[in-house]
C-alpha cells in the first residue's frame, strides 16, 4: 500500500507526518483519503521519483502525467520566478547549495530552490516558515534558516530537555561571564550544547541583516541558530538565553529573532527586539515578550538594576567597573540596560565596554 511506503520514506529522512503535510503544503487527509494525482506528484517530487514504483495509487498513468506537467508549468510561471528571484541565488550557488547552471528561463532555479528546503511547492514552503512571510526577506532569513538546519542531524529519539540543567548553565555563564572576556561565545555554546541543545553558527547573508539568533526543532532535536560573525557580548546572550525560554516553555515552533521586530505564531514564530521592546506583526508576541523579560531577567535582576540607578553615578565608568564586578556581570549588560530604561545615551562612551565576541 502507498502509505507504508510514505511511511518508510519520511521514516529514513526522520521527518513526522506533520512536517511532512507542511512541506508538500497539503492536509494529511490528502494523503490517507485516496491520493489526488497532483498530491502524488508533490509527494514524488520530495521524497523520490520511484515513490510509487511497483505499486497501484488509484490514479491513472494519464492522470499522472497531466499532473507531472502542469507541476512542470509551475515551475515556469511568472509568479515562481519572481518567487525565486529574491533569493541570494549567487551565495547559495557559491555554497554549492543550488547548480551553478540552473537557469530561472526554464524553471530549474525554481526546481533547485525547492529541492533545496526539502518542499514541494511553493506554498510548502510559505506554510514552512509561515511567520517570516511578514519579515522584509523572507527568501534570505529562509535560506539562512535552511543552511543551519542542514548542519543538524535528526535524532531517533527523543531528547529530553532538562529544564533544571538549562538553568544551572545560564547561572553560570552569568556568574563567570565578566572573566571570560573574549571567550564567552565557545563557552557559551559549549554550555548550551552540554544540555543537549544543540547550537549552529551560519554567516548571514550580505541581502539581509544578520538575525540576532533563532531557535527551532529537527525532527527531535531542539537547536539555537546565531550568525558566525562577531556580535556584541550583550546581544550574543540576550539572544541565546531568548531561545532558551523558547525551548523549555514554548511550542516546539520556530522563532526568528531579529533587530526590527517582535512576532510569534502558533506553527513557526518570528521574533525581534529594539530596546526591548515588543511590537506585534500577527499571532501572539506574548511568549517572545516573556522570552525578552527572561533574558533580561538571567542577564541583570531588577533590584540589581534599580541599585545601579539609585546609586546616582551609572554614568560613570567607575560605577559600571564596580557593579560589574559587584554582581559578577559584563559591564557591556549594565551599559545596554541603562540605555534601554533612557538612563544613557545610545551614543555615550560606555559603549567601548560592548565587546565583539
Amino acid at each position: 500500500m502507498y502509505i507504508n511506503r510514505i511511511r518508510k520514506a519520511i521514516a529514513a529522512q526522520r521527518i513526522t507526518q506533520e512536517e511532512l503535510c507542511r512541506r508538500v503544503g497539503c492536509s494529511r487527509d490528502a494523503i490517507v483519503d485516496g491520493i489526488s494525482a497532483d498530491t502524488a506528484c508533490k509527494l514524488e517530487f520530495m521524497l523520490g521519483d520511484d515513490l510509487f514504483a511497483g505499486i497501484d495509487i488509484h490514479v491513472s498513468e494519464s492522470e499522472m502525467s497531466k499532473a507531472r506537467s502542469k507541476m512542470e508549468a509551475g515551475f515556469c510561471s511568472a509568479e515562481a520566478k519572481a518567487w525565486a528571484q529574491k533569493f541570494p541565488v549567487a551565495e547559495l550557488r557559491r555554497l554549492n547549495r543550488i547548480p551553478a547552471q540552473c537557469s530561472n528561463k526554464d524553471g530549474s532555479l525554481v526546481k533547485a530552490l525547492l529541492k533545496f528546503f526539502n518542499v514541494a511547492t511553493i506554498e510548502g514552503w510559505k506554510t514552512y516558515y509561515a511567520n517570516i512571510q511578514d519579515s522584509v526577506n523572507p527568501q534570505a532569513y529562509s535560506a539562512w534558516l535552511r543552511l543551519g538546519e542542514l548542519q543538524v542531524s535528526r535524532p531517533a529519539a527523543e531528547i529530553a530537555i532538562e529544564k533544571e540543567a538549562i538553568l544551572e548553565n545560564m547561572k553560570f555563564l552569568r556568574r563567570n561571564a565578566l572573566g571570560l572576556r573574549n571567550a564567552l561565545r565557545k563557552a557559551a555554546i559549549s554550555s548550551i550544547s552540554d544540555c543537549d541543545v544543540q547550537v549552529v553558527q551560519v554567516p548571514a547573508f550580505l541581502t539581509a541583516p544578520a538575525p540576532l539568533s533563532a531557535s527551532y526543532w529537527v525532527g527531535k532535536r531542539p537547536v539555537i541558530q546565531i550568525p558566525a560573525g562577531p556580535m556584541t557580548d550583550v546581544r550574543l546572550l540576550q539572544g541565546l538565553f531568548h531561545q532558551l525560554y523558547h525551548i523549555m516553555y514554548g511550542k516546539r515552533s520556530l522563532c526568528l529573532q531579529l533587530g526590527l521586530q517582535l512576532s510569534q505564531q502558533p506553527s513557526a514564530g518570528i521574533a525581534g527586539t529594539a530596546g526591548g521592546s515588543a511590537n506585534s506583526i500577527s499571532g501572539d508576541t506574548l511568549k517572545c515578550s516573556a522570552a525578552e523579560q527572561f533574558a533580561e531577567r538571567h542577564m541583570l535582576t531588577e533590584a540589581e538594576e534599580c541599585e545601579i540607578i539609585c546609586c546616582g553615578h551609572f554614568a560613570e565608568k567607575r560605577c559600571i567597573d564596580y557593579f560589574a564586578g559587584l554582581f559578577h556581570v559584563r559591564p557591556s549588560i549594565i551599559v545596554d540596560r541603562l540605555q534601554q530604561q533612557k538612563k544613557l545615551s545610545s551614543r555615550t562612551l560606555l559603549n567601548s565596554y560592548k565587546v565583539a565576541v
